[in-house]
């Protein structure tokens, strides 16, 4: 096990130029699994298809967490597109998949209106109506 936490760090000689590199997929990889396995809509979701469930995260950890992704997805596409080497290596599939990375999270963070946290849950499972926001200004409308 110690060869590979040892591997995932830049050696010596390459330390001080690549950290930035080297911290930025740890940070997306760490930010998308919490999003992917903290939020409650995809807890719900798995709950529905398998039964298990596990307490979500609350709404701040999620902004955080996708906040987080969607910088160092910016910082990745920043690399891809200033470093000669990267940019002659990249492909369509390249750019294709950062597009479809990046609008779940961004369009996960324009939810925030909804509500989502524990206290959603629990209104879910008792039978309350919960009031939404409208998305078009008007009055809000009843999320069950």
């Amino acid at each position: 096990m110690r060869t590979v936490f040892t591997r995932m760090l830049p050696r010596a000689g390459f330390y001080p130029s690549s950290t930035l590199a080297t911290v930025n997929p740890y940070v997306y990889h760490l930010g998308l699994a919490v999003v992917a396995f903290g939020y409650l809509p995809h807890i719900d979701f798995v709950k529905r298809l398998t039964g298990l469930s596990w307490p979500a995260l609350p709404d701040w950890a999620m902004y955080v967490a996708a906040g987080a992704s969607i910088v160092s997805l910016f910082i990745a596409l920043l690399f891809r597109l200033t470093d000669e080497v990267l940019r002659l290596i990249s492909t369509f599939d390249d750019y294709f998949t950062w597009i479809v990375v990046m609008l779940p999270l961004i369009t996960g963070e324009r939810q925030e209106g909804r509500a989502s946290g524990r206290g959603a849950r629990r209104a879910r499972e008792e039978g309350h109506a919960l009031q939404d926001r409208s998305t078009d200004g008007r009055r809000p409308r009843v999320v069950r």
